[in-house]
Parts: C-alpha cells; structure tokens; sequence
C-alpha cells in the first residue's frame, strides 16, 4: 500500500461505518475501498482502481463543485468526512492532510441542501439512570434553535420526535437497537460520547466553552449531560458553538404541543393513506412566501396558542390585513416573494461562514425591507442597526459579489485605497505599461521604442541598433542583440514588481478585509435576527388573511360553545371545490359538551369530526376558519383516536393501539380538551366492543370535556338518554339510500353496511346472502 492510501485508510478509521471519506487529492476528493463501491452507483460517476495488483477501487468527484455530490449521500443517509490537505514540514514527502469536517444529516447548514420551509432538528436524548426520565434536545445548527425538554420516559420522548421529524438522532449506544426498531433507515443515529457522561471534568469544561453559568443554573445535573453530549459532538464534527446563544423550553405554558395521533389523524403534514404532503393541511392554507414564514406556519399549527392575549393580537392582526384588501395583499405578497432566508443567513454570519454572494443577498434584503418597513414590529435601534449595517454593504460590496480567492470580484476599489491600487494594476495592467511605453517614446523621441516582457528579465524596453545613441542616460542596459539593446528603467521596475505582484496582494488584501468584515458585521447579528422575526410574523398574518380572502374563512370568535355555522373541511373543499362540498351547523354546548354521531360508513361522519378539531387548531393558530360564522373555546388540549392501525414493531395489535390511545385520553384530558374518538371497539367482539364504548363515553361525559364520539353500536343509544350532557347527532340517509353528508338532530337506526358493500361491488350472491342472514338475524 502507498503511503498516500495508508494516510487515507488511516483517516478512514476514524469514521463510523455510515462516513463516507472525502480525499482531498489536488483539483478532486477521492473515495477509495468499499466506500467507493457503495457510492459511486448513488452518485452516478465512473470507478476505477489503484495498485494494478491489488485492484483497490476508487472514484473522485471535483473539489470546487463536490457540494451536490455530498448533499446526495445525506439524503440518502450517509456521512461525509472531508479530508483537506494539509502542508508538510518543509515540504518533504507526501502532505499531510487531516479531517476538517464530518457533515451528517443533523449538521447541515448548507442553505442550498436544506428544505426551506421546516427546521432541519438534530435530536438528542439522554435516559437518566435512577428515575428514567428523559431529556430531549432540539437543534437545528442553520437557524441557531436549541431547545430543550423533559419527559417522564423514553416513549413520551419518541412520540414528540415523531411529530418534530429530526433528520439525525444522537444517543447513547445501546439506546440504537431501540431507536432502529422504531424508526428503521428513517434516521440517522449517532452516538453519544460516554466521557462527558461518566467524567464530571470533562463535562464541566465542554460547557465552559458553550453556555453561560446563568443559562446552565437552570437545569438539572441531567440535563447538562445532555447538553454537553450535544456540544462534545459537535465539536468533534467541526461544527461552531457560537450560534447557539441561548436555550429554549421545548414546550410552552401558552402553546399546547399537539400529539402524534392528531397531527397524523387530521393530515396536518401528510395523508394517511399515501404519506403525501401535496392533500395535507399545511399544504392548503400554506400561501407564506419567504423560508421564515413557512417554518412559523408549521410551528404555529403544531403548537396552536392557549394564551387569550397573544391569540386575540395574532387574530387582530389577522382581522385589520383582511381589511386591506385582496388587491393590497397581493402588493404586498410580490414584495415578498422570493425573499431569502435570513433567519438561517444571519446564523451563518454569527459563525462566519458567509460568502460574499450571501452578504449580498442580505444587502438586497435590506433595500427591499424598506419597501414594507411599516408593518414590521421593530425596535428603533434595530432600525438604526439595519440602516448602518445596509450603508456599510453597500459601501463596500460590488453589486454582484462573485467568489473570494480572485482579489477583483467582492469589493469595490473605492472600499479601501491600498486595495483599490491592486485592483487598479491587476485588471488594468497592460494600459498601465502602455502608458509607460508613450511616455517614453515622447521624452527620447525613438519611435521604435517597445516595452516587452521576458520570461527571465521581466519588463524591458527594447531600442532598435539604430536609434541607441539617443537612449537617455537613466536608461540601464540589460541585454544586447543582434538588431536591438534592452534596456530597464528604475520606474519599470518598480512597475514590473508591482504588476507581477498585483493579483496577489489583491487577493491577500481581499481576505484581510474580508475577516475584518464579517468580524464587524457579527455586531449587527441580533438586529438581522429580529428583522427576520418581523419579517416571518408579517408573511404569517398576510398568508392568514390572504387565505381567508381566497377562500371565504371567517374570523372565530371566543366563547365557551363550539358554534360552527357552515363548517367545511378546508381540504377536502380545495380538492372537490366550494359549491361540491356539503357545509354543516356544528353546536356544543355546556350543558351538552358530548356530541355521540351515528351513521353509515361513508355518510360524512368523520368529515365531521376532523373539520371541527381542524377548525380549534386553525383558530389557535391565528387564522380564519372555513366557515360562515364561528365561535370557539380556547382549548388547552386537543385529543383524536380515529382510524384503525397497528404497531407492528412494538408488538401491538390494532385493538391495542386503540385502548393505549384511549387510555391516555381518559388520563389527560380536561374540561378545556377537544376530544375526537371514532368508531372505539371496533377491535374485539361485539360484547367487548360496546361495553367497553359504553363505559368510555361514561367517562368521557364525567370529564366534562369537548366531546365528539362516534359509534356504529346502535344499541349504545339508549344508554346515551341515562348519562347527563350527551345529545345524539346523526349523518343523514334519505328515502333512497342516498347519503347527504348533512348532520342532523337524532341518531340511526341502522348502518348501512350491506348498501355501501353493494356499492363498493361485491358480488350480488353475497350481498343477498347477507341481507338474508340480516333478516334472520343470523348477523348478531
């Protein structure tokens, strides 16, 4: 083996079975061994080997565009460790070269591989020993967000990880067995170092260089673990601490965090039955246009508001932009459109990873904030940051910023005088010299006076044999030819150095400058992030209004009552639109808080059902609601056990799932909760099913909570007359056995079971068969 192969292989054992090593070798990043057998079909490009004898396989990508190549192996779940060369002592035998920085789906900040409109999480937990409870971190290193939370035990934990859809867990070793059962290839695992654990040193001086002693005061023993375990991996990854200013609870007293079962049973995020975001919630009434507004709305409709005050602003807010106007908002959404992420650009500035083409972007920004500065909630100092910060770019960029490295496409020559004279001689060189050979020719009047540039001598002037006798005395001799004298001059030396030297000094000039830049522009940090605060509130509210102007939503008031006049599901109505859905009245009241809803299977029941608890979670999240006219309580919880499923995995059978899910209801919730339950008991037999219905609807009733429990056990009815504060609701059939979709006082005889297999297409032998064994009874 080589002993450049053996520094790769060396390299190489210093990454998990999942990193992928980037070589660094001249103008490409080589892959060698296994790595390159795995990747080189993903990536598409062509392998070859090394040492004819042993056939060691390798590929390479360019090193000036590897970027899209390593985005597609954390995608597909890999790491990439990239290896740079590093210069040797003396420069004897091969260079040195070490690994700079392992880039894993967790640690992305790249803002070309990111996804605009959701945080990019990293998660990482920690199980304390004695009591198992667990502790959550929530990072996304683009944006600078770290939050943290606790949670009675691992599962409680798992279950707000599904919701938040981390890209990349971090754990402790033996908790990966459990994580891969749970999530399969989903996500990507890391594991935790076991020093700052076990050594109470080692912890104490990670956090040293992460958190203020203020900031770490609030949390338990356990909790630092975690933190410095999220901190220790990612210094071993490379990756700055410094973006990270300060640490947020995971949850809120004025948020409520919706569970795993409601965001998947009302396809708040993505359908059920096809994982498709294109039909979900989220996907129609999101009209944000900027990166900022877009992650604001998934935040808001995962944690919708408890807090009246706060909740009554955002709606005021709401109300006063619907008054402005379709055409208004549609001004104002072309200010909008396309503004960039400066949320995860400021985030890059505090760790210095700005390129010039970024901080131009956040200089257009600035011009085009000013456009729309009025509705933004800003502080008068940072006005008068951002002014000053706009000034400065704009003082010191060109327009158009091309690379660093060049010396003549970031700054403007007039930026700095030392700089503008580099530039000056490395793009106009050649005039320069021109210049020079004139005026020479106009002092000794030799009109076969040239300036010409020699590999060895560098610049000389070159005189015909017959016109060096009028060569001035300060011309110097260099070299004698057959038909010519060459000759130098002090002022062409200094000429020749400093255009021979130019483009260099322009591009160490360049960095200089450009350090001292984005060194003073990390004062202006905090301002830009309150700016893109503003600016995320801004497009939320106008993406709140303009939908509720596009689709005719109506603005909710605050009661104690459900009282939904016209209610529609929002998504079901944009697929099937407006006049082809059928709106309903929905009313609870608080003598009745428990709605029992019977009817056939595909009558509307569940519709129903899901467009209530989406019309509570649209209103806490400050938007209008489809309806004609709305009253809402402010719930301080929403619960849904819909649908029929099993957890494969954890050995759970679709009855199980059922009684866990309910079982946590009948433990959670309170007055103030909107509970959906649909169809309980379906899972066991008929017996079992129904009293274990009737004793759940008993108990829900007794909670007093907002209730909405459908049930095709008809013989469940008459016990609905003996429990204080139900009423009976039903999806109405007409004479003809056409299904309506309306809701109506009362309940239902029957199911309707045998119709809808009719029309679903079973063979008519079995369909008459059936009604027979109905009539005789033979079906109970």
């Amino acid at each position: 083996m080589t002993p450049m192969l053996q520094q790769y292989f060396d390299l190489k054992k210093q990454c998990d079975d999942k990193t992928i090593l980037f070589f660094r070798m001249g103008d490409f990043y080589e892959i060698f061994g296994n790595d390159a057998l795995q990747v080189a079909p993903l990536l598409n490009i062509m392998i070859t080997h090394r040492n004819k004898e042993e056939k060691i396989p390798f590929c390479g990508v360019p090193h000036h565009s590897y970027r899209p190549y390593c985005r597609k192996l954390v995608d597909h779940g890999f790491k990439v460790a990239v290896a740079e060369q590093i210069a040797s002592n003396n420069n004897r035998g091969i260079l040195r070269r070490q690994i700079v920085r392992i880039i894993t789906p967790g640690l992305r900040d790249d803002l070309d591989s990111l996804d605009t409109d959701r945080p990019n999480y990293l998660a990482s937990i920690y199980e304390e020993p004695r009591s198992k409870s667990c502790s959550l971190i929530l990072a996304d290193i683009s944006t600078g967000e770290l939050r943290l939370g606790q949670f009675i035990n691992c599962q409680q934990a798992m279950s707000f990880i599904d919701n938040n859809n981390p890209q990349e867990i971090l754990a402790r070793l033996f908790q990966h067995d459990m994580l891969q059962k749970r999530y399969r290839d989903k996500i990507t695992f890391s594991k935790m170092s076991e020093t700052v654990i076990t050594d109470t040193n080692e912890r104490q001086r990670v956090l040293a260089g992460f958190l203020t002693s203020t900031i770490l005061a609030r949390f338990a023993e356990h909790e630092q673990i975690n933190l410095a375990a999220f901190a220790c991996y990612l210094q071993k990854n490379s990756q700055p601490l410094d973006n990270f200013l300060t640490v947020k609870p995971l949850f809120s007293e004025q948020e409520m965090s919706l569970g795993t079962n409601v965001v998947g049973d009302l396809e708040i995020f993505a359908t059920l039955q096809t994982g498709s975001s294109k039909e979900s919630l989220y996907a129609t009434i999101n009209n944000t246009l900027t990166p900022m507004g877009a992650r604001l709305l998934r935040h808001s409709l995962l944690h919708p508001l408890t807090e009246t005050n706060r909740l009554t602003k955002r709606q005021q807010r709401v109300a006063e932009f619907v008054t402005f106007g379709y055409s208004y908002l549609e001004e104002l959404r072309l200010l909008l459109k396309g503004f960039p992420d400066l949320e995860r650009l400021s985030n890059r500035l505090l760790s210095k990873r700005l390129t010039p083409e970024q901080l131009a972007t956040i200089a257009e920004s600035l011009v085009r904030t000013s456009r729309f500065v009025k509705h933004l909630s800003l502080t008068e100092h940072c006005r008068q940051q951002l002014e000053e910060l706009q000034t400065l770019l704009q003082r010191a960029l060109l327009e158009r910023p091309g690379k660093l490295g060049l010396g003549i496409e970031v700054f403007r020559p007039e930026y700095n005088s030392t700089l503008g004279q580099h530039i000056e001689l490395a793009t106009h060189g050649e005039e320069k010299i021109v210049e020079y050979e004139q005026q020479l020719r106009k002092q000794t009047a030799i009109i076969s006076l040239k300036i010409k540039r020699h590999k060895s001598f560098g610049l000389l002037i070159e005189v015909s044999r017959g016109s060096a006798n009028k060569v001035p005395d300060y011309f110097t001799r260099r070299q004698t030819m057959v038909a010519s004298e060459r000759f130098v001059t002090e002022q062409l030396m200094e000429l020749d150095a400093l255009l021979a030297n130019a483009v260099g000094k322009a591009i160490d000039c360049e960095a200089e400058l450009y350090t001292t830049l984005v060194n003073q522009l990390v004062g202006y940090h905090r301002s830009l992030l309150q700016l893109s605060e503003a600016v995320a509130n801004l497009d939320f509210i106008q993406n709140s209004a303009f939908t509720a102007l596009r689709n005719d939503y109506c603005q909710p008031q605050l009661g104690e009552q459900i009282d939904l006049k016209g209610c529609r599901h929002p998504v079901i109505e944009s697929l099937l639109g407006r006049h082809a859905f059928v709106a309903n009245d929905i009313g609870i009241d608080c003598q009745a808080k428990t709605m029992v809803i019977t009817g056939p299977n595909m009558a509307g029941k569940s519709t129903i059902m899901r467009q209530v608890a989406i019309a509570a979670i649209m209103h806490q999240s400050g938007f209008f609601v489809p309806a004609t006219q709305a009253t809402l309580p402010i719930f301080d919880n929403i619960f849904t056990r819909i649908g029929a499923s099993d957890n494969i995995t954890a050995g759970q059978s679709t009855f199980m799932v059922e009684m866990t899910e309910t079982s946590t209801i009948l433990r959670e919730a309170s007055p103030t909760s909107l509970v959906i339950v649909d169809e309980i008991g379906r899972g066991t037999s008929t017996a079992d099913g129904l009293a274990l219905a009737r004793a759940i609807l008993e108990n829900l009733a007794l909670i007093r909570c907002y209730c909405i429990f459908s049930t095709h056990f008809h013989e469940l009815l008459p016990a609905t007359s003996e429990i204080d504060g139900i009423k009976n609701m039903q999806t109405e059939v007409q004479q003809d056995g056409y299904f309506s979709h309306r809701l109506l006082p009362g309940s239902c005889s029957r199911s309707f079971g045998i119709e809808v297999a009719e029309r679903a297409g079973l063979p008519a032998k079995v369909i008459d068969n059936a009604k027979s064994f109905l009539n005789r009874g033979f079906a109970l």
